[in-house]
């Protein structure tokens, strides 16, 4: 993997909650442990602080949540780019509003409240109801948040009770969510 995305894939292992050790995000990340060092010295000249704790259990822990921004492409940027006198840009400007198009408002609030209730699952452990839209096929499901997943949309992983086994669910496709009081 890329540095960009090792380091945006230990932010995300961070964001769980838990304590990591650098052994740990070293096995995970497929990198050297100095290279985890070098990781957290750079989300934090970023402004994204890491408590180090030392020791023999020592770690790391994110102990603030960190948000990982959605970059949408908005009306207003098409618009900029609009004004801009250059024939050579035409090619992406048509792109960049058919992207645009595909996308509302809506959509990103809701995405943006499924990160949230996933992340708040994953830490404390609580179930979550989903409806889910598999195949056409809507179903109702209870899932135990594991981790959450960015491949050009967010996916959550987690235990399914409907399947009995680990699955992992497109934001997309969850049509509704309930975060529950019941812990697994």
């Amino acid at each position: 993997m890329s540095k960009v995305s090792n380091v945006l894939r230990m932010l995300q292992l961070l964001n769980t909650g838990r304590k990591l050790s650098i052994k740990q995000l070293s096995q995970e990340l497929e990198v050297s442990e100095r290279m985890i060092r070098q990781y957290k010295e750079e989300l934090e000249m970023a402004g994204i602080f890491i408590t180090t704790v030392r020791g023999q259990y020592g770690g790391y822990i994110l102990e603030n949540k960190f948000m990982m921004p959605s970059v949408k492409i908005t009306q207003n940027d098409i618009m900029l780019l609009e004004q801009l006198d250059d024939k050579n840009i035409q090619p992406l400007l048509n792109k960049l509003k058919i992207i645009a198009n595909e996308y509302n408002q809506n959509d990103v609030d809701v995405s943006s409240k499924k990160f949230i209730c996933f992340q708040k699952a994953i830490k404390n452990k609580q179930k979550v109801k989903i409806v889910y839209n598999s195949h056409s096929q809507e179903t109702e499901r209870i899932i135990h948040p594991l981790d959450m997943l960015l491949f050009r949309d967010w996916f959550v992983v987690a235990f399914c009770q409907l399947r009995q086994n680990i699955r992992s669910f497109e934001f997309k496709n969850i049509l509704s969510f309930e975060l529950l009081d019941e812990n697994f």
